[in-house]
Formats: structure tokens, sequence, C-alpha cells
């Protein structure tokens, strides 16, 4: 989670970078250019990446009832780690083969990152983890939110096994609450969406010479993608709060949980469901 707000912060100040060109009437090659697209190639794809291991962790851990031990840190750190290395390897990589007379980075045109003749090198760099990220939080994310609700069970030892029946009625035994969890689920998928597609549709469709877009379209799906920190802060708020220390620690080991959270993962409760929600939701 630390991960994703760092990388919302290089990203966001990669963003407000542009303010210099602004002021100056203009983007120009140099220094400065070079040191905004850096700050945008490794920022931007990081807020993805991070977005796809939160959401595969989420799923797991609803739908399958899968609860790491709280100090293994193995994993995150695994991940955290082929993340970070991933981004910085890219620009190293791409600076040191930079061909002779074709400048690596350039402004394409209001802002600067990987210039026109490095096309191929913008897939890896980030458009392949936007869309990666996106389609892996449709699919994970609807399904979860049929689990929640209880319209959709997996079985954890043979996932590919679905069992799909009508829900019981939430207000004898999920409440209020199962609903706003299930419609929390889909916030971020949803929110991803939001800042994310109309920003890279209209940067492909202006590097591919498909059409000219106008200067205020650009702006605008900019301005959506730059407000991608404040919206994962929002998420946080209100979905993860404990995230932030705003709430109380949730029990840090099954013997704390409610006999109800240690059930059996077949024919559990919505509110069994909830409370698996609850500590998804919650944990750090």
């Amino acid at each position: 989670m630390m991960s994703l707000l760092v990388s919302d912060a290089i990203s966001g100040l990669g963003g407000a970078w542009s303010l210099k060109w602004v002021l100056d009437n203009s983007a120009r090659c140099g220094s400065m250019c070079d040191a905004q697209a850096i700050l945008k190639t490794v920022g931007d794809p990081g807020t993805a990446m991070a977005t796809l291991a939160i959401t595969v962790h989420t799923f797991f851990m609803i739908a399958f009832s899968w609860r790491p031990h709280q100090r293994d840190f193995r994993i995150p750190f695994v991940v955290v780690f082929i993340s970070w290395t991933y981004r910085l390897g890219f620009v190293s990589g791409a600076r040191a083969s930079a061909l002779p007379g074709k400048t690596l980075f350039a402004p394409s045109p209001y802002w600067c990152w990987i210039s026109d003749h490095y096309n191929f090198e913008r897939i890896p760099a980030t458009y392949l983890w936007y869309w990666l990220t996106a389609g892996v939080s449709i699919v994970l994310y609807v399904p979860l939110y049929f689990v929640i609700r209880r319209n959709l069970d997996l079985d954890r030892e043979r996932p590919w096994r679905l069992s799909v029946h009508r829900a019981p009625e939430l207000g004898r035994v999920g409440g209020s609450s199962t609903v706003k969890l299930s419609l929390k689920v889909l916030l971020y998928p949803a929110a991803y969406l939001v800042t994310i597609v109309p920003n890279s549709v209209m940067r492909l469709i202006d590097f591919n010479g498909s059409g000219k877009i106008p200067a205020k379209w650009n702006f605008l799906c900019i301005s959506l993608f730059n407000l991608g920190g404040l919206v994962n802060v929002l998420l946080l708020l209100f979905t993860r709060s404990n995230v932030l220390g705003f709430h109380a620690e949730m029990p840090k080991s099954a013997e704390k949980c409610s006999p109800q959270q240690r059930g059996p993962r077949r024919g559990r409760s919505a509110s069994t469901v909830s409370s698996k929600c609850e500590t998804a939701c919650s944990v750090k």
C-alpha cells in the first residue's frame, strides 16, 4: 500500500512539473524535460502495478479466505522489489540504449515523456500495466461483488469449481452492511477505469496519428489521470481507513476472531462474508 502512495506522489510530482511549461508557454528538451519524463516513467506504471497487487491480494483474502502470516513480509517485499526494480531498470536500460541523434525524452507535446522515436517502448513502460491492471480489476472485482452477496461460491481447494445460486434475503442475514461492502468492492475498478482509460485512449490515438486531439480534451484527460492519487487516498479513507491509522487494529490471529469468522468455507452466512471483507478492506 505504501508503494502505491509513493508512486502516486512521484506521478503527481511529474504532473505538477507541467506548470513550468505553462509558465514558459512551451515544453522544451533539456534536463528539466528529462526529469519530468523520468518521474512519469517511474511513477505512472507504479500506481498500476501496486493497484494490480492489491486487487489480487483482496480477491484471494475474501474469495478464498487466504490469510498470510501477519509477520511474514516475504510476499509484499518481493512484489514491491520487482515493481521498483522493473521501473528503475527500464529507465536505466532505455537511457543506455538510446540511439544517437534520437532523443529518448521529448515533449509529447504538452509535457515530457518518451519521444516518438520509441513508440514501442511506451507499451512496456506504461500502457501494458494500465490495461493489464484494468482487465484484472474487472475480472476479479466483479465476481467478488457476487461472492460478497452470496450469489457465487468458490471452492478453496478447487477454484475452478463455481457454485451459482440465488442469494438469501440480505435484510435477514446480512443487512445493509453486505450491500454496502459489495458496492465498495466495485468502487475500485470503477475509479481506476475513470482515471486511467480516458488518458490512455487519448494518448494512443494521438501517438498513432489516428486523429488530432483538441487541446481541451488532452487537458481534461490528463487532469483526470493526475487526480488518481487523490482518488486512491479517498478510497482508502472510505473503504480501508485502517491502513491510514484512523481505526483500531483488527484481530491479529485467528484465535481472536469470532467463531463465525473461523467457520467452514461452505455454507457460510452473509455476515461471515461481511466480516471477511471488513478484514480484507482494513488489512495493512
